[in-house]
C-alpha cells in the first residue's frame, strides 16, 4: 500500500495497486481456506454452510453474481462458495455462458 504512493511514475502507481489488489484477495482466501471465517456468511463458521442442490438452476441473480466474480477476478475457489456451488459447476456455467457468446 505504501509503495503505490511512493511509485515514481503512474505504470508504476498501476502495477503496485494490481500486486495491493492480489496480495489482499489472496489473504481474504487464505482466511476462508483454514477455516477461519466463511465467504458464504461472515458471521458463521463452515460447518452448517451446504452447497446447493446438485443440478439445481441457476437463478438470474447468481449468473449476475458469476459474472460480477469473474469481472472481479475472484478465484473458482470464491465464486464456488460464494454461490454454494462446487468448482466444476462455476467452470461449467462459464463455458455455457461462452458458448452462447454472453
Amino acid at each position: 500500500m505504501q509503495l503505490a504512493e511512493a511509485a515514481q511514475d503512474d505504470a508504476a502507481y498501476k502495477r503496485y495497486k494490481r500486486m495491493e489488489a492480489a496480495w489482499l484477495a489472496l489473504a481474504e482466501e487464505q482466511d476462508w481456506l483454514d477455516g477461519e471465517r466463511s465467504l458464504i456468511n461472515p458471521n458463521a463458521g463452515l460447518k452448517g454452510e451446504e452447497m446447493s442442490v446438485r443440478g439445481s438452476n441457476w437463478t438470474a441473480e447468481e449468473d449476475q453474481r458469476l459474472v460480477d466474480f469473474i469481472k472481479a477476478g475472484k478465484s473458482w475457489v470464491f465464486i464456488a462458495a460464494a454461490l454454494k456451488r462446487t468448482t466444476r459447476s462455476i467452470q461449467d456455467r462459464v463455458r455455457e455462458h461462452k458458448a452462447k457468446g454472453k
